[in-house]
């Protein structure tokens, strides 16, 4: 029997000076562990089976601001420095302007050209909160003179200020934080740093994320000691997860996907993120292995074993995985847009812009590894090269319009609301199922605010050739329903969808609550699925929803799409047949 005694810091409240003292049981290849936690005012104890693991810490600091917190970091930065092949970085990038840490507890804003060669930076991942802009200190045109004369960090926001602390305590002179090194009252410069944001945090030495912070003022430095549940289900689910305000926020996906390393700092513990190492204080080696399906909430997709990534690999617990090495570059780029949609922006302009980094990102992969004679060409969220497939996007519960013209109505960009594509997009469906193609043309065009075509939209077209039909749609209280018959749109010949049983199938989704109306829909189908090695294969049909333009009536918008799913039969060769009797003209959609 072991005994371990872990003095608690004296004076924590409602505690006292207490211990913590872990009483190991040998039973055959297992462990029975009583913990027991005596303080001045309370007893806990649990006794559970606990597997031998050496990558397990059940008690933290009472900061993550202490020592053990901190040697812990320079554990995992050198670490990655060293021996990690896939995470290094080493350009000698430096971003426009930087804030030089000069000492313990001043800086100034520094241009890039003040810099010598090969210096490090890292950046900041941070939520300004709900103050109105102009009542943050930001560099402004106003600001310039100020910002590059020395100052004391002691007015800063205190998120700021832990994260200059961090970086100076990691021997690193530059910091990059976007409120004070972007104009705020610029947009030429806003664009133009918008344009660059994939090699600002691409060549981060280290990005620092305050996930608890709801705005710059919040502390990040959790002020208790912290003890886990004890019981193995709750310890394995407690030391995986973490979440907080920063999470929320549209611009932290494409942060956390391209810096090489992320540093995070939650609500109980501090988590690191690289290419090759997800760990945490809790499990400081690795997450990735045993209790990698516990990592972060997602979808039930394949096995990741044997994925090749393009990114780290933050969202594996949502991605599909495909054979062909070029297919998964796009399976990844839908996942991508999955996992955005659900997070939140201030401004609703960015939804395209916030995401501009991955692109450009994804642009250099594809060109590398890739190499294409013609450009890859990228269409408000779509590339060109996955561009049908990535048109059958849908969303489950209808979403909203933004006010202001923000992408064509095809594209997801369109929408603020939670979009999915359906499973048989991935290239492996190819092998497993067999495929009726019904469009035999398809081209996008995009015009684009200056220069940067992974930016802001202006405006946009999309030219379709298929059979184009209506529906008798019957939709519910909720924005989505069924349709019971494809409509002929010149002979007003029917069709019929199909049921499950005697109840008709859920099947069409509306984009946007705001135009859940049910007369004059069409549809163009862009594939049905026939399942193969069933006994009743399934009869799959992707298709959008279209109602006429109301400035351009001879064309388009997209109102919804069809994800419809039902037995075959006859009703297979019935379907081809209806739609080769539509009209297959070119359409226009805007």
């Amino acid at each position: 029997m072991k005994i371990i005694a872990r003095p608690e810091t004296p004076g924590s409240p409602n505690l006292g000076t207490s211990a913590v003292f872990n009483l190991n049981f040998p039973v055959g290849k297992n462990t029975r562990r009583l913990r027991v936690w005596c303080g001045c005012s309370s007893v806990w104890q649990a006794l559970s089976p606990v597997p031998d693991d050496d990558n397990l810490v059940l008690y933290l600091q009472p900061s993550t601001d202490s020592s053990q917190t901190r040697s812990l970091i320079d554990h995992w930065l050198r670490t990655c420095l060293e021996t990690h092949e896939s995470c290094t970085n080493n350009s000698g990038y430096i971003p426009t302007r930087v804030l030089s840490l000069i000492g313990p507890e001043t800086y100034r804003l520094v241009l890039r050209s003040e810099c010598p060669p090969n210096s490090r930076y890292m950046t900041l991942s941070h939520c300004w909160g709900p103050k109105p802009a102009e009542e943050h200190f930001r560099f402004t045109q106003s600001t310039y003179d100020e910002l590059r004369t020395p100052r004391s960090m002691k007015n800063l926001p205190r998120t700021f200020r832990e994260a200059i602390e961090v970086t100076s305590r990691l021997g690193i002179r530059y910091l990059w934080i976007d409120r004070l090194c972007i104009y705020q009252d610029s947009v030429e410069d806003w664009r133009a740093e918008a344009a660059s944001m994939q090699d600002v945090y691409r060549h981060s030495l280290l990005n620092i994320c305050a996930l608890r912070s709801s705005d710059d003022t919040a502390p990040e430095s959790g002020p208790n000691p912290y003890m886990f549940n004890r019981q193995l289900q709750s310890i394995i689910q407690e030391r995986t997860s973490f979440y907080g305000p920063l999470l929320d926020r549209g611009w932290i996906l494409q942060e956390r996907l391209l810096a090489p390393r992320a540093l995070l700092f939650g609500d109980k513990q501090v988590f690191w993120e690289c290419r090759e190492r997800h760990a945490c204080e809790t499990v400081p080696f690795s997450l990735i292995g045993a209790y990698q399906q516990d990592y972060l909430p997602g979808r039930n997709y394949f096995s990741i074993s044997s994925a090749w990534h393009l990114w780290k690999r933050v969202l594996d617990t949502r991605r599909e995985v495909c054979n062909d090495p070029y297919g998964q570059y796009f399976l990844d780029w839908r996942c991508i847009v999955e996992e955005y949609s659900v997070y939140s922006l201030t401004m609703p302009s960015d939804k395209l812009v916030a995401l501009s980094g991955l692109a450009a990102d994804m642009r250099s992969a594809l060109e590398k590894h890739h190499p294409c004679p013609q450009p890859y060409h990228y269409f408000a969220g779509i590339w060109e090269a996955d561009l049908q497939s990535s048109l059958c996007w849908y969303v489950e519960e209808p979403g909203t319009r933004p006010d202001s013209y923000r992408a064509p109505s095809w594209s997801w960009a369109s929408v603020d609301g939670s979009i999915y594509f359906h499973w048989s997009l991935n290239p492996n469906a190819l092998e497993q199922h067999k495929m009726h193609h019904l469009i035999t043309s398809c081209t996008a065009e995009t015009s684009y605010m200056g220069d940067n075509d992974t930016g802001e939209v202006t405006n946009g077209r999309l030219d379709v050739t298929g059979p184009l039909a209506r529906l008798d749609l019957d939709a519910n209280e909720f924005g989505a329903g069924h349709f019971t018959q494809f409509i002929h749109p010149v002979s007003d010949e029917h069709q019929e969808a199909g049921t499950n049983g005697n109840k008709p199938v859920r099947n069409f989704y509306f984009d946007a609550q705001e135009e859940t109306i049910r007369e004059f829909i069409y549809c163009i189908p862009f594939r049905i699925v026939e399942e193969r090695n069933v006994e009743q294969p399934n009869i799959i049909i992707l298709a959008i929803a279209l109602r006429r333009h109301e400035v351009y009536p001879e064309s388009y918008r997209r109102i919804g799409s069809i994800r419809y799913s039902t037995k075959g039969g006859t009703l297979l060769k019935d379907l081809l047949g209806f739609f080769s009797r539509c009209p297959r003209d070119t359409i226009t959609i805007f």
